[in-house]
């Protein structure tokens, strides 16, 4: 089964609407979207590449879920306003969009 992204779930216009006020950000690959712990905000869009989801406890790092174009990354702390529950790593180059 295919995971759907929260931005595909928007009618056309919207998304178009939505993408219009984004800001893109390139990613090397290693460099994290998201460091677990840290407040940041913000909700990010992947727009290309892939990225690993870890959690770390007691400094070892176990990978979540990998994700790509389309996922919605940080949506928890965005919505609670706590600090990220994981990290997110590029796994190459990675485009993301920042409202």
């Amino acid at each position: 089964m295919e995971e759907e992204n929260l931005l595909s779930l928007l009618p056309a216009p919207q998304r178009e609407r939505l993408e219009e006020r984004l800001r893109f950000r390139q990613y090397a690959p290693g460099e994290l979207l998201l460091e677990q712990g840290r407040e940041s905000g913000a909700l990010i869009f992947l727009r290309s590449g892939f990225a690993t989801v870890v959690r770390a406890d007691c400094d070892v790092e176990y990978p979540i879920s990998r994700v790509g174009p389309g996922a919605a990354l940080g949506e928890i702390s965005f919505v609670d306003g706590l600090s990220a529950s994981a990290s997110v790593r590029a796994e190459g180059r990675v485009e993301a969009a920042v409202p």
